[in-house]
């Protein structure tokens, strides 16, 4: 009875009280609320609510990280020879190597717990085309595999293959970011930097609406790759650290979305020209990671975005802390281990920073430091990091991604050592492998020897190595 007098008294409340509750709300919870009414199902497709409440989740600082894991595993396929007559013969079975991609959403205010883990959107692909995240921005997440792009919302499951009406040839060495324009009717932008190797970089901007590109121009900058330094989308701009194509100094740059204007950032004042720095973002303002051979980590913020040398140092973080600066030594690229990238702040003041395959939880008050321990995706050296804020903007495709319910049973990954032997059945190989392996082989020899009509055979000479019993 209470439960009802409850809904009677909420149905009477004037509506716009009604949206400044629910625009307070977590994400997950309004997807929910979507079942209690038409009138609150039909709001929380409203764009303005969608803005207002995706506002407030910034303001919140209700940080969700997304990560991303890939498992290889193989499947077996049907061999087909033509004779000299073009008849199909089966002469065998094969194996095929597949990736298989998930990605995981994990929620800080609930102790940085998998909320939920969702299945890739592209279909499963042979394992040289892993998906990467190449941006997020407004609650939207842009995944490229191959010479595919789409949007994702992690939070309502919703997806949009975007189809580009020119070839678009997507490298994965080539750099991305994703970035929105409320100007030209809320079109999400991916800017795309195609470097040569005279580090003269072709500026595209493609829009997600129309599928459409333009463009822009020459400039002399090459991008640093997005795992280690990181990408950010901040005040309508898109934040890489690039070097010069005069000189290996890095530099933080900005591309404006609207403007389309290169913009470059001084670098603070104190820190060396060769430098190695990450960028990111804490309390909604930009940050530098700065850190040069044999010294400790710096952290700087710009107070006055308006002023590019307007940087403040945070504090300083020990280079025994950081497990790849304290076993990384420079190159002429960098460091040989991948720099630590700032992610955020939490509630609390600690710091979540992406250290080689770990995310680390860092406290500037005793300069200490954890790792963040989450079930299934630690210490996973395939593994994709991204910040992301929950919102409930739709992408107005109708098509959703799968959830995984539960502890998914992954396909069994193969000896490695057979691989070369399944990719190519018609060859002749010479293996050293113990005992173990060697019956492995003769049982899957038996499922790939060749159908009698056949014409070529296969030959296979191994070699056993010395096995302790």
């Amino acid at each position: 009875m209470k439960k009802i007098e409850l809904v009677q008294q909420m149905a009477n409340l004037p509506h716009e009280i009604i949206i400044e509750i629910l625009t307070r709300l977590p994400a997950k919870s309004l997807l929910k609320f979507r079942c209690v009414c038409k009138s609150w199902r039909t709001l929380t497709y409203d764009p303005t609510f969608t803005k207002m409440h995706f506002a407030r989740t910034l303001g919140s600082h209700d940080v969700s990280i997304l990560a991303t894991t890939v498992n290889h595993f193989y499947k077996e396929f049907e061999m087909i020879e033509v004779d000299d007559e073009e008849n199909e013969i089966l002469s065998g079975l094969g194996f095929r190597k597949y990736s298989k991609t998930h990605i995981y959403c994990v929620d800080g205010s609930s102790g940085f717990e998998v909320q939920f883990k969702i299945k890739d959107p592209f279909v499963e692909s042979y394992y040289y085309e892993d998906l990467e995240i190449v941006g997020s921005c407004n609650g939207i997440v842009c995944l490229v595999k191959s010479n595919d792009v789409c949007l994702l919302n992690p939070y309502t499951r919703e997806y949009k293959i975007v189809n580009f009406e020119h070839q678009f040839n997507f490298n994965l060495e080539h750099t991305y970011g994703l970035g929105y324009d409320p100007t030209s009717s809320d079109d999400f932008k991916l800017v795309h930097f195609d470097c040569s190797p005279e580090s003269i970089s072709q500026v595209s901007v493609y829009s997600l609406n129309d599928a459409s590109c333009v463009n822009v121009s020459n400039v002399p900058y090459q991008i640093l790759e997005l795992k280690e330094s990181g990408v950010v989308f901040l005040n309508g701009a898109l934040h890489w650290i690039a070097r010069r194509t005069s000189e290996g100094c890095e530099i933080l740059i900005s591309f404006n979305i609207e403007e389309k204007i290169i913009r470059e950032f001084s670098r603070p004042v104190g820190v060396n020209e060769f430098a190695f720095m990450s960028v990111g973002l804490l309390g909604g303002e930009l940050c530098l990671l700065c850190k040069t051979y044999d010294t400790d980590i710096d952290i700087w913020v710009l107070k006055n975005y308006s002023l590019s040398d307007s940087w403040v140092k945070l504090f300083t973080i020990g280079e025994t802390v950081m497990i790849s600066v304290k076993n990384s030594w420079p190159t002429s690229v960098g460091y040989n281990e991948p720099n630590p990238r700032p992610l955020c702040f939490c509630k609390n003041g600690e710091v979540l920073l992406r250290d080689s395959d770990r995310i680390v939880v860092y406290d500037p008050k005793d300069k200490t430091s954890r790792d963040l321990k989450v079930h299934f995706i630690s210490h996973c050296s395939r593994m994709a990091i991204m910040i992301h804020f929950a919102s409930l903007v739709p992408l107005n495709s109708g098509t959703y991604v799968e959830t995984v319910v539960g502890v998914e049973e992954e396909e069994p990954d193969m000896n490695p050592a057979l691989e070369c032997f399944l990719g190519h059945p018609s060859r002749r190989y010479c293996f050293h492998w113990g005992l173990g392996d060697f019956v492995s082989l003769l049982n899957l020899y038996k499922l790939t020897l060749p159908h009698e009509s056949a014409q070529s055979s296969i030959k296979v000479h191994v070699v056993l190595s010395q096995v302790s019993v």
